[in-house]
């Protein structure tokens, strides 16, 4: 194994251990691929490089697996060294493809918001009344019927004698 191919080795361990304990999983890299191919139609129209931040990181782990468990020589180059020195950066400072796709998320929830105003449908329906109110308006309700009740009697009782 060449000093590149070291030095790459430590580099991923430090951003596998980042995803793992970001994301509460076991093998952290692969679960962070597997989310980015489980929102992969939203993340494609909603961040920029999404495809090609996809198809690197799964090269690196690609390359991470050739040198870890191949005894020949990988093709790692400083290239790809470079690549996952900027993820780790990236994940650092919440600029890698999930976080970004979470923003966008968040940015959309907040517009949906403003655009409804901050009140909802119900906000504008007059709150339902309280139990005492609902006796109250029963009781005047019942009262006003009985008086027609009984306006109505005497008058037909008065037709009728």
């Amino acid at each position: 194994m060449n000093d590149l191919e070291i030095e790459f080795l430590e580099e991923y361990k430090r951003v596998e251990s980042f995803c793992r304990d970001a994301l509460s999983v076991q093998n952290g890299v692969s679960e962070y691929i597997a989310q980015m191919e489980d929102e992969s139609t939203f993340g494609i129209s909603s961040v920029v490089n999404w495809q090609n931040s996809f198809r690197t990181l799964k090269r690196l782990r690609w390359l991470r697996n050739q040198i870890a468990h191949d005894t020949g020589a990988s093709d790692c180059t400083e290239a790809d060294l470079d690549a996952l020195l900027s993820f780790h950066d990236d994940l650092l400072n919440q600029r890698d493809p999930l976080s970004q796709l979470y923003q966008v998320r968040k940015h959309e929830s907040m517009q949906y918001n403003s655009h409804v105003g901050n009140s909802t449908i119900l906000d504008e329906v007059e709150p339902l009344q309280t139990k005492d109110e609902n006796k109250e308006f029963n009781y005047g309700l019942i009262l006003v019927l009985s008086i027609i009740a009984i306006a109505l009697i005497a008058y037909l009782t008065k037709g009728i004698v």
